[in-house]
């Protein structure tokens, strides 16, 4: 009986010892992760398992920064029937024949006509758009086109890659990245020779930000702006130069002139120009997220097509993180006031995104704070003439808490003079118990006297109610660093 109960447990640990290997074996799989590479070929996606992230550059391919990105969801066409396009011309249909020679896919669109047929797929927030195809040849027949509101098509050049399909058909893989406020993409074929049937699209795959929605100004009139500058005004003269549009905005003299949209949560912003080909001046473009302090920005410039003698030109902005408002600037002083033009503007956003801003004149928008604290109101022209900012009194541990529910971006602007005075901390919070620290990007805007202005801020937060902003250390003076504004994006 005691030969027979050793044997049960030697069989019981060499199980465990083989279950606990192949749970070790199970943990060490490596993580599928998919990257999606720009024209130049440097990396714009990564998404995973273990987080989904975009690259951006400088238009010298030097790597600006690296932007998480937690809202990302992959949806498949198959295209088994036509239900998740959005529009296609008639004499297209699904081949259900010879699957073996498509890599056993048992529907793919082709066409009925040597004819320049196309399909449009919807989804608003696009970041990838990825289209499967199979020829019987390598060679390339399809134009790929994007568009924000479904109207207007801009041309897109996808980077390609080529492998051998099943049955000595080439498999095309035609990747779109990174999409700048896109919500459409159009395939059309481009072949009027060779074989109805040959090309084919197998699969549609796109990457895209949930919850959201676009919003357009098509610029009849300013209601849709929040502000702008005097001497600007609609022109409807020659719509034949505009692509027929009747009103577009321009300056009434060569003076620097600027218009801003406002809404909370932006994503992307894309503005479509037209611009006389002589003395060309682009526009600046500055995003901020409390419509005060604003930062310059580096878009996209697409040029589109040419109507008479106007080129047009679309300036795109993607993956906004802190942006509620956006400013286009005229800038040249010579040549003519009446170029560029300004046809339309349209903006992606976070559906239900609100913003609340505290200056901080009083502490009625803060939860909390303790008592070592004060609004300081002296010295404005060290400040960009702001009247009240939070600073110490004492070289103690002081904290200001903010409370609003489903808090999803935080930014502070901060004054920190050139002495070693005290550090902030940021920490977040569900419940006002307990807390999280988080490490803040920041951002320099410049510099007031012997003062330095920067923002802290804080991208992407989920299931965060609180944040609270603590000050420590013991150096030199009490008046650095000192808060003078909070903004706060929530659902």
């Amino acid at each position: 009986m005691k030969k027979f109960l050793k044997f049960i447990i030697l069989a019981v640990l060499i199980l465990s010892i083989h279950f606990h290997l192949l749970d070790q074996r199970a943990s060490a799989a490596p993580v599928k992760t998919s990257n999606y590479h720009n024209s130049n070929g440097r990396l714009v996606y990564s998404f995973s398992s273990q987080g989904n992230y975009y690259f951006s550059y400088d238009r010298n391919g030097n790597t600006l920064g690296k932007t998480a990105l937690n809202n990302i969801v992959i949806r498949t066409d198959d295209l088994n029937n036509w239900d998740q396009t959005y529009y296609h011309t008639n004499s297209l249909y699904l081949d259900e024949s010879n699957a073996a020679y498509f890599d056993n896919d048992h529907s793919r669109a082709a066409r009925t006509m040597l004819t320049d047929d196309e399909i449009v797929w919807k989804q608003t927030g696009l970041k990838v758009f990825q289209a499967i195809t199979y020829s019987n040849n390598k060679g390339n027949y399809f134009d790929y086109f994007t568009s924000v509101n479904g109207m207007d098509w801009d041309k897109a050049l996808p980077t390609v890659t080529v492998a051998q399909g099943s049955g000595g058909w080439s498999k095309h893989s035609y990747t779109l990245a990174p999409l700048t406020g896109a919500n459409y993409v159009k395939i059309r074929w481009n072949n009027r020779e060779g074989e109805i049937w040959s090309p084919q699209i197998s699969k549609v795959i796109m990457h895209y930000e949930e919850n959201v929605d676009t919003l357009t100004d098509e610029l009849s009139d300013f209601s849709m702006t929040y502000s702008r500058s005097d001497n600007l005004y609609f022109d409807s003269s020659n719509p034949l130069n505009f692509n027929n549009d009747f009103s577009r905005v321009m300056r009434t003299s060569l003076t620097s002139e600027e218009i801003v949209w406002r809404k909370d949560g932006m994503v992307s912003f894309q503005a479509r120009t037209f611009f006389y080909p002589e003395n060309m001046s682009h526009f600046k473009i500055y995003t901020s997220f409390d419509g005060v302090n604003w930062r310059l920005r580096v878009p996209d410039i697409i040029e589109g097509e040419q109507y008479e003698d106007w080129p047009q030109i679309i300036y795109a902005l993607d993956n906004l993180e802190d942006t509620n408002f956006v400013k286009i600037v005229w800038t040249g002083s010579e040549g003519y006031f009446w170029t560029p033009q300004i046809t339309k503007v349209l903006m992606n956003y976070k559906t239900g995104m609100k913003s609340m801003t505290d200056n901080v004149s009083d502490w009625s928008r803060s939860l909390s704070h303790t008592g070592n604290l004060w609004l300081d109101n002296s010295n404005l022209s060290f400040f960009d003439n702001d009247t009240s900012r939070i600073m110490r009194t004492q070289f103690t541990d002081e904290e200001v808490i903010w409370k609003h529910d489903k808090i999803r971006s935080f930014h502070s602007v901060v004054y920190k003079d050139e002495s070693e005075g005290g550090t902030l901390e940021f920490y977040i919070s569900a419940n006002g118990t307990e807390w999280s620290r988080k490490i803040p990007q920041v951002v320099r805007l410049g510099k007031t006297a012997d003062w330095t202005k920067y923002t802290y801020s804080l991208h992407d937060l989920s299931n965060v109610n609180y944040l609270k902003i603590k000050w420590s250390g013991n150096k030199e003076n009490l008046w650095s660093p000192q808060v003078s504004s909070v903004t706060i994006n929530h659902l």
